[in-house]
């Protein structure tokens, strides 16, 4: 049904998600590897400073120092680029620096006793398009690591630990697994891939073609070059997993394409919980049903 309602819109030449405008943060290729060093050294250094003996422990911590990773990246950049009281002299404001050629929508002025956050607003600008995209694009994502599973043995940290675990143990490390695949994985990875990332490289891009410049946003460009090399990293450092990098390239290019048309992170972050959610839950369900079995 969604795909024969966008190939009717494809038909009449109408996008499969129609551009909102939104305006990309001013990341600075610095601020990148910076996210990036911190991403990878920090829940590193949090394994070997708590040496763990457990497998699943060790996933626990590496998951947690993610989590502390992407707190402390973004605390720095908000420090840095929104003017944070806490900012001080070492992080300075770049607030007209890389301005995007696409401004963000102007935001309607709201009563004094009006609320900020509207429930139904945010369900349908932020939730719907990404449940809309994972049930559009995530079967072909599947058709794909399915084709590739043919080639290659799929492979995975915590296909691992979930073999080597004890009947007493099986419920902490399902808890541990579904925590750090399905809630802090897509949390992290969209932050930095999509959020820092993409942004940035969708910036740098639109900077030097300076093409858009007083048009209408409606008619922006998909900015193709900064989805693929973007998807191409987030593929990259899944190597060593079997077929995963393929089928991971394809969602990602889907992320990336959701994000491009709504600049929305929670969009991104639905499609890669539900994703990551779905494996997980049948991996538990066989591991479990399997040992009453």
């Amino acid at each position: 049904m969604l795909w024969a309602r966008a190939a009717f819109g494809w038909i009449r030449r109408e996008p499969l998600l129609r551009f909102r405008g939104h305006g990309l943060k001013p990341w600075l290729a610095e601020d990148v590897l910076l996210g990036f060093a911190v991403w990878l050294l920090l829940p590193s250094g949090l394994v070997v400073l708590i040496n763990p003996q457990a497998s699943h422990l060790i996933l626990l911590c590496y998951a947690i120092g993610l989590l502390l990773a992407t707190i402390v990246v973004a605390l720095f950049l908000m420090a840095r680029y929104h003017g944070l009281p806490f900012a001080g002299p070492i992080l300075p404001s770049y607030p007209t620096l890389l301005q995007s050629d696409f401004p963000s929508e102007p935001i309607p002025a709201k009563n004094q006793g009006d609320f900020d956050f509207h429930l139904f607003r945010w369900l349908k600008m932020e939730i719907l398009p990404g449940i809309y995209v994972f049930l559009a694009w995530v079967p072909i994502v599947m058709l794909v690591h399915s084709a590739a599973s043919h080639w290659m043995r799929y492979e995975h940290p915590t296909l691992t630990i979930l073999s080597e675990s004890t009947t007493d143990d099986r419920f902490q490390i399902a808890a541990t697994t579904f925590f750090s695949a399905a809630l802090v994985a897509p949390l992290v990875e969209e932050f930095f891939f999509r959020g820092i990332l993409q942004a940035f490289l969708t910036r740098i891009f639109f900077q030097f073609l300076r093409t858009a410049k007083g048009t209408p946003q409606e008619s922006r460009p998909i900015c193709w070059f900064a989805i693929t090399i973007t998807s191409a990293i987030f593929a990259a450092i899944h190597i060593g997993q079997g077929p995963a990098p393929f089928g991971l390239f394809v969602l990602s290019i889907g992320i990336g394409y959701l994000y491009d048309r709504t600049g929305s992170l929670t969009s991104c972050v639905v499609v890669h919980f539900l994703l990551n959610a779905m494996t997980m839950f049948f991996v538990l369900a066989r591991m479990f049903l399997g040992e009453a079995g």
